[in-house]
């Protein structure tokens, strides 16, 4: 990753990053009720429903993955996040939720520095994209 784009997804998660929240969503989910909007029913992009990404992750076609029962994602970590960021996941498939405590992302990935996430990665690509003439 070139300098550029290592400070830009390091601003990315400095900026609009606000802190875990995996304990609140989780007790929050095994009360099985909706409490502060939290509950399955209000999560956006659980299931993949793109054929492209159905392709990048290797089976031949969206029904293929449906089939091995592959087209369900699962948030490892919660976060707190803006609601510019809330958007921007939501738009590029991450599983998010809007609740009343607030803007939630169900991170897939866990065990690294949110900033090495391939999400945030191509997020700041398409900053930097936007940014040159």
């Amino acid at each position: 990753m070139n300098n550029e784009l290592r400070d830009m997804t390091e601003r990315i998660v400095d900026n609009h990053v606000i802190m875990l929240a995996t304990l609140l969503v989780t007790d929050h989910l095994r009360l099985k009720g909706e409490i502060g909007n939290i509950s399955w029913d209000n999560m956006e992009n659980l299931l993949v429903t793109d054929e492209e990404v159905a392709i990048e992750e290797g089976y031949t076609s969206l029904d293929h993955m449906r089939d091995e029962g592959a087209d369900e994602q699962e948030a490892l970590e919660w976060w707190f996040v803006t609601p510019w960021l809330y958007r921007a996941l939501r738009d590029r498939r991450e599983i998010v939720l809007d609740s009343d405590y607030g803007h939630l992302w169900g991170r897939g990935t866990s065990g690294q520095r949110i900033a090495m996430d391939a999400v945030m990665e191509k997020l700041a690509k398409e900053l930097i994209g936007r940014n040159t003439p």
